[in-house]
């Protein structure tokens, strides 16, 4: 199966509007800015349009594996990741995509935000068939999906990641945070992409601060290990 969902970047173009579209939305920038739709708490559904910042936020997520996001209270980093791994997952085949946030309810709130955009998607060549759609999952017929849930110590156990998004890190337990990172470490060190978020009001010593300063402990068996990883730091 290709690496990409709906078309590649090695196919031959679809010399047809909707083809060139699709070609187009290869780059997420684009597939964003023209195709998702968000809830407005006052203004309704309206298009997700990307702020410099934000742009910033999606070269990050597509140029290193690993990005830590300080933002500030309502700078909108959860909807445009969101619609950043809607783009991931839709354009690339095979993917599992975690979402990670500090209760169920947060995390199916996250979801939804993808699903929303996916259901406001025109109906074409673009959309893919979702073949699974629940407060939990959502996986399209191209093999990828997406699962949300409650930052957990066993949340993480038994599945193969292509990416993992802990939202708001900073606001969860420093000995829960720690448990997820150990679980963490063996997927950000064998190509596993890693998004982490937190509000800027963070000032503790925890494994959220040791993530800033690129600082990654985990265990392999019974082996502690404690190694230095290459993280993009994101002001949003």
């Amino acid at each position: 199966m290709s690496n990409y969902g709906p078309h590649t970047e090695d196919s031959p173009v679809i010399y047809t509007p909707e083809g060139l579209e699709l070609k187009k939305c290869l780059d997420p920038v684009y597939f964003i800015t023209n195709y998702v739709k968000v809830l407005h708490f006052t203004d309704g559904l309206v298009p997700l349009i990307p702020k410099p910042q934000q742009l910033e936020m999606i070269d990050g997520y597509e140029n290193h594996y690993h990005n830590v996001v300080n933002h500030e209270s309502q700078s909108g980093e959860s909807r445009l990741t969101m619609a950043y791994l809607l783009w991931y997952t839709m354009f690339h085949s095979d993917k599992t995509v975690m979402v990670l946030s500090t209760k169920d309810e947060a995390a199916k709130d996250l979801l939804e935000i993808a699903r929303t955009a996916y259901d406001n998607i025109p109906n074409g060549i673009l959309k893919l068939k979702m073949v699974e759609n629940n407060k939990h999952c959502i996986t399209f017929d191209n093999g990828s999906r997406i699962i949300a849930r409650a930052t957990t110590e066993h949340a993480l156990k038994g599945l193969s990641l292509s990416l993992l998004y802990l939202n708001d890190f900073g606001f969860i337990k420093p000995n829960l945070q720690s448990a997820i990172l150990h679980t963490a470490g063996p997927h950000m060190f064998t190509g596993g992409k890693t998004i982490v978020s937190s509000n800027t009001q963070h000032d503790r010593k925890d494994a959220f601060s040791e993530l800033q300063d690129s600082l990654i402990i985990y265990k392999i068996g019974n082996e502690e290990r404690h190694q230095k990883i290459s993280i993009n730091h994101i002001p949003a």
